[in-house]
């Protein structure tokens, strides 16, 4: 069964749909000067692409065919079973987005809501979405206000297995986002049986703070920023990371900064941060560790290191107040460090 259907009106538009063998389902809806594109081979799939409304087109600066011109405006690429893909894109701006699924039971999904660049590639393009493998699924949100000039880059790339990959990012004007996972049941404590107990550092979980906008239930990494950049590399199996920044008053200059990478086996990696002008990194090589991090305050640093091969490593960070630094080195094993600043 086929089902393919496309909207399309205003200036300038190019829409393609390719479908092959049974069960595809395309459509595309269009106002604006846009660019829209869904192949799909395989069956079960489903694309979707919805850009902009007649009140707010979604609208390219450039049209294709001119000097300087490179693509913009949704795409998704579908090759394998199952597949479900969708992006959505509403308000005026540039366009970018693009989703590729290549392989078992996949979703996708992209809401975007704002503008976000056209870049001169693949490389630069605001928002990305690329699965490789089994069971993933990947959720993009973006969102915008704060007197934002919009998506500047977010992507997320998994390659293998069962992996779970969220990011939502609200407001904010240099976003940055980006979650690469290669490995085995990331992020998904009640597939992997890796849930996160943080009370092994006998501090409160950072997860349970009061968060403006992050969604109800296990997430990986949340924004509301306004120059923030976010990061999170995981290479492994059964790990669970999750990353949350904050930062809700527009005007002041809340650089904050987080940053994750995760190598190893059965890694639980936690971290907070709700004031502004915060930054933090983590590296972990190692087996079975536990990290947590929470910033409440403005202006904090935290920086910790699992290195070495370092196995069964317990580290609990916490500052509340404004201006602290707490740095954490381990290597070896069976290690405990806590730090407390108020």
């Amino acid at each position: 069964m086929k089902k393919l259907s496309f909207l399309f009106a205003m200036i300038f538009t190019v829409t393609m749909v390719m479908a092959q063998n049974s069960g595809n389902i395309a459509t595309i809806d269009q106002f604006g000067s846009n660019i829209a594109e869904i192949e799909q081979t395989g069956s079960n799939n489903t694309g979707d692409i919805d850009q902009g409304t007649l009140g707010t087109p979604v609208t390219n600066n450039k049209v294709p065919g001119y000097a300087g011109d490179w693509k913009g405006g949704a795409f998704i690429d579908q090759i394998g079973d199952g597949n479900n893909a969708s992006i959505n894109m509403h308000d005026g701006g540039n366009n970018g987005s693009s989703v590729y699924q290549l392989g078992n039971n996949n979703e996708g999904h992209q809401d975007i809501g704002t503008s976000h660049s056209i870049a001169t590639s693949w490389d630069l393009m605001g928002v990305d979405l690329d699965q490789l493998g089994n069971n993933n699924s990947a959720t993009q949100t973006t969102v915008a206000s704060f007197g934002s000039a919009g998506v500047k880059r977010m992507f997320v790339i998994q390659d293998g297995n069962y992996n779970v990959a969220d990011q939502l990012s609200i407001g904010g004007y240099v976003n940055d986002q980006n979650i690469t996972q290669i490995g085995d049941n990331n992020n998904n404590p009640t597939e992997s049986g890796n849930a996160f107990d943080v009370s092994a550092t006998t501090l409160a979980n950072p997860l349970s703070l009061s968060w403006a906008h992050k969604p109800a239930g296990d997430y990986t990494q949340y924004a509301n920023q306004m120059r923030g950049t976010s990061h999170i590399y995981v290479e492994g199996s059964g790990n669970n990371t999750a990353q949350y920044q904050e930062y809700t008053v527009w005007s002041r200059s809340g650089e904050n900064d987080a940053w994750m990478d995760v190598y190893g086996d059965n890694n639980n990696v936690v971290q907070g941060q709700l004031g502004f002008q915060n930054s933090s990194d983590i590296d972990i090589d190692g087996n079975g560790n536990v990290v947590t991090s929470s910033q409440l305050g403005d202006s904090n640093l935290v920086d910790i290191d699992l290195v070495g091969g370092s196995n069964n490593c317990v580290v609990g960070v916490e500052q509340i107040g404004n201006s602290h630094d707490a740095t954490v080195f381990q290597s070896g094993a069976s290690n405990f460090a806590k730090v407390i600043q108020q």
